[in-house]
């Protein structure tokens, strides 16, 4: 005679169903915390700085961008020296003609966007006594990747770059931290 189905199930499995909704809800609210959480904290290389601008501007950009590889300009930028007591460190930039030639009678402007939070930080270079050799201080006082775009004006010629710039991390003061570089 065969057995009889119980009334009850059984108690493993009227415990199993409300263990797996609760950790399913468990697992969904770990997730979006943790996406939360990234998202503030997070390095900030997922925002583009004033990227209306930019995207209203792009067929000038590119214009701009073409105009400067005709001329064949090369800007190089460097991070030199360490921090001095008011969290500054010197930029330098040399430009070059097409021949190879430094350029000395240029204005050189310098906008550098902190990657890890976007921090901006606009610069004018001045002239220094090395042919083709420009620099400023800037308020660099984390090392990290910085995102720079250089303009610079010779008369009616523009040449415009944008690169990466890689501070590194000298993080004790220098002595004297008034003199020009």
């Amino acid at each position: 005679m065969p057995k009889p189905m119980p009334d009850q199930p059984s108690p493993a499995r009227r415990f199993s169903w409300p263990v797996i909704v609760v950790l399913l809800l468990g697992g969904h609210a770990t997730l979006i915390i943790s996406a939360v959480t990234l998202a503030v904290t997070g390095t900030g290389r997922g925002v583009v700085p004033d990227y209306y601008a930019q995207a209203v501007d792009y067929d000038t950009h590119k214009r701009d961008l073409a105009a400067s590889r005709a001329l064949g300009w090369e800007l190089a930028l460097e991070s030199k020296g360490q921090i001095d007591a008011q969290g500054r460190r010197t930029i330098t930039a040399t430009l070059k003609d097409a021949q190879g030639e430094p350029i000395n009678d240029a204005v050189v402007d310098l906008r550098l966007t902190r990657l890890s939070d976007g921090r901006v930080d606009e610069l004018k270079l001045s002239p220094r006594t090395e042919a083709g050799s420009y620099y400023a201080r800037a308020e660099l006082p984390a090392a990290g990747r910085y995102h720079a775009e250089s303009v610079v004006y010779r008369g009616s010629q523009r040449f415009v770059q944008a690169e990466d710039l890689l501070v590194s991390d000298n993080t004790r003061p220098a002595q004297d931290s008034e003199g020009s570089p």
